[in-house]
């Protein structure tokens, strides 16, 4: 890809023939407002690379995708693939609506450039991964959005594709399809398949992706390893502006609960040290820091803190009532610290939620959910969902099983 743009007029739709023919007359005052969705975008993608795409919404990440797939064509500039790309970039796209799931099956194929007996072979496949057994005689007209979603993408994965481009559309699968889906991406993406993905999902960004690319504006603000795109894309006001207007009943919880007995002035991180940090790297020492203003004594408090993915995934959740502590008495200004010598969490963000609340944890006097973020950088090598801190022991026995 080199210098490519894409141009957008956002003007008063024609409705009509004749206002279609008028406004060939009237073309500078109807042209409205011009958006420039992509602008001037040049890079590469090699063959076998997993590449994800974040940024916000109008950053120009699924008007990429687009032109990728040869739904539209740049304004300027050029594009070069090679290849079979299969794509799953809206829902339904590629279906039609009167045909049932059976035909759209083989319509679907027959685009991506599957003959008849390459769409029988794979035939089986498609339809035990989409689990849509019971409705491949249905007219798709009728399928719910994440029906659309389960044959979708099971024609795209199941084609053998050079390239797979693949949107936000995952978003309305259920968990234990979306958990296939990644499963499948992950089997592409060790047999060589090149893999385009576009999610506001940083924990599916840090699981397939080695690269990430941050879009904002229809430029590329940053091109690297996906930890540290995604640092950098936590640190952009963009994110910070996306988080400050999270609703609370969007949010798990109330993000913060006030006119308690008790409550959290501050949450921050420090190293080995007790240096104050905000970046941490995997492996390596952290303290959490919870510290509060009791307006009168509280005698039966519990602190718990949890530490969850950008993704909702929840990884770990402690509680000093769990850990043998007690109630815990809180008078004036204090402070809690949790302490951990060895961070097991993989790189990337992470929120850390805190709350202080009676014994049993039922009644919040404070509460910060999705307050306070960590990023966390590499540390020593290794892959999964979280690091265990471990050993090797070698030369030691007989060898006797």
């Amino acid at each position: 890809m080199e210098g490519v743009s894409k141009i957008y007029h956002l003007g008063r739709s024609r409705t009509s023939l004749r206002e279609t023919i008028a406004g060939l007359f009237h073309r500078t005052c109807e042209q409205g407002t011009v958006l420039k969705a992509l602008d001037n975008l040049s890079l590469r993608i090699n063959r076998g690379e997993s590449v994800g795409f974040i940024g916000p919404n109008g950053a120009g990440k699924t008007t990429l995708l687009r032109l990728l797939s040869g739904i539209t064509t740049p304004s300027t500039g050029t594009i070069c693939t090679y290849g079979r790309i299969s794509s799953l970039i809206e829902l339904g796209a590629g279906f039609h609506p009167d045909l049932t799931g059976r035909e759209n099956i083989y319509l679907n194929a027959a685009i991506l450039g599957l003959k008849r007996q390459e769409i029988q072979r794979r035939f089986d496949a498609i339809v035990a991964f989409s689990e849509m057994e019971h409705f491949l005689d249905t007219p798709v007209k009728r399928y719910s959005s994440g029906m659309y979603c389960r044959l979708g993408f099971s024609v795209a994965a199941f084609v053998d594709p050079d390239i797979l481009l693949v949107d936000e559309v995952l978003a309305v699968g259920d968990a234990a399809f979306q958990a296939k889906c990644l499963k499948r991406m992950s089997e592409l993406r060790a047999a060589g398949t090149t893999i385009i993905l576009v999610t506001h999902s940083l924990g599916y960004l840090q699981r397939l992706c080695q690269r990430a690319i941050f879009l904002y504006q229809g430029k590329i603000q940053a091109d690297g390893a996906t930890s540290e795109v995604i640092q950098t894309y936590m640190n952009h006001p963009a994110y910070r502006g996306n988080l400050s207007r999270v609703e609370p009943d969007v949010i798990r919880f109330t993000s913060t609960i006030t006119g308690g007995p008790v409550a959290i002035t501050s949450v921050y991180f420090t190293d080995r040290s007790g240096n104050r940090i905000e970046q941490a790297h995997t492996g390596m020492p952290l303290n959490i820091h919870i510290a509060y203003t009791a307006f009168e004594p509280i005698a039966d408090a519990n602190v718990e803190i949890w530490l969850y993915g950008l993704d909702g995934s929840e990884y770990a959740t402690f509680a000093t009532m769990w850990d043998g502590l007690g109630p815990l008495t809180l008078q004036g200004r204090g402070e809690i610290r949790l302490q951990f010598d060895a961070l097991c969490l993989m790189p990337g963000g992470y929120f850390v939620n805190a709350a202080i609340s009676d014994l049993n944890g039922l009644r919040k006097y404070d509460l910060h959910w999705e307050r306070h973020y960590l990023i966390v950088l590499g540390g020593p090598i290794a892959y999964g969902m979280v690091y265990q801190p471990h050993r090797w022991i070698v030369g030691e026995g007989n060898g006797d099983a």
